[in-house]
């Protein structure tokens, strides 16, 4: 019995769903579903390209900025991050839905930049965010950690060097004593 007390098993009502209510039997991409799916409507002029590991598999996503990850924001989502592929998939687009896009915001891959040039042939490529920072970050990290190996290394050597003048001083002290022994302390 459900938590609500209606009885309706959720495998069920799941089912049901799917098969009946969804439509996803009569849907136009299910032949295809598995390797592409295009959803030109939501198209934009501000779009993202990204991949994302999904179900243990990497796919290829162009999502709608202006959408905010809401319903409508997914245009399209190909298997594999391989640029072939996705311009194949996204050449099915209407080449006026293509042009359109003003801006197409990325990371650094250079397969995702292979698919925009291609694909999205009037967009501005816009690095995102995260990415700049990150790379930022890892530059300011590299010259913080090669400042901090020169540190030390400078460190060891003044304690190499001190090293040696007290081994100097403890060796003429001894030659000193057994020079003078009277002199001893």
């Amino acid at each position: 019995m459900s938590r609500f007390g209606f009885k309706i098993d959720g495998d069920t009502l799941e089912n049901n769903y799917k098969e009946h209510l969804s439509g996803f039997r009569e849907w136009d991409q299910l032949a295809h579903a598995d390797n592409w799916v295009l959803l030109v409507e939501n198209m934009g002029e501000h779009m993202n390209i990204d991949e994302c590991m999904h179900a243990r598999d990497l796919f290829t996503f162009v999502s709608n900025k202006d959408g905010h990850g809401k319903k409508g924001t997914l245009a399209a989502a190909v298997r594999g991050t391989k640029a072939s592929v996705a311009v194949e998939v996204l050449m099915r687009i209407p080449e006026e839905k293509r042009l359109a896009v003003k801006e197409m915001t990325m990371d650094y891959s250079d397969s995702m930049y292979s698919i925009v040039r291609q694909a999205f042939p009037n967009a501005t490529i816009v690095i995102d965010c995260f990415h700049v920072m990150k790379n930022q970050c890892d530059a300011l990290d590299s010259i913080r950690m090669k400042f901090k190996r020169k540190a030390i290394s400078g460190q060891n050597r003044e304690k190499r060097e001190f090293n040696r003048k007290k081994r100097n001083w403890k060796l003429a002290r001894a030659r000193y004593r057994k020079a003078h022994p009277k002199r001893r302390e």
